[in-house]
């Protein structure tokens, strides 16, 4: 009985963890550099322990995590230029473009 209570165990806990893996996450530049920043915090303490099978293991996923930062910044930095030329920052929402900065006269 036991042995199949760890079994069922040991498979739910494996698809629960497969699930996961495959859901894509949602995580924000600075969670992103945050994850970069500790793989290569992670990399450097094995290659000091002499543990270099894990050192380049980590060194890949530290390299990939990097990408996948710089990637966030880039996409987040054009979303800004995007929402800054469409929206109506510059504007206002509902004036002549004069009337944003403070002229009236274009104002009836």
């Amino acid at each position: 009985m036991q042995k199949l209570t760890r079994s069922f165990t040991v498979i739910g806990i494996s698809t629960i963890l497969t699930l996961s893996a495959l859901l894509p996450s949602f995580a924000s530049v600075e969670g992103r550099r945050n994850t970069a920043l500790v793989l290569t915090a992670a990399t450097v303490h094995q290659f000091l322990t002499k543990k270099n099978r894990n050192a380049i293991v980590l060194g890949l996923a530290s390299a990939a995590a990097w990408k996948n930062y710089e990637d966030a910044r880039k996409h987040q930095s054009k979303q800004r230029a995007y929402y800054y030329r469409t929206s109506h920052y510059r504007y206002g929402h509902s004036s002549p473009r004069g009337h944003a900065y403070g002229h009236y006269k274009y104002r009836r």
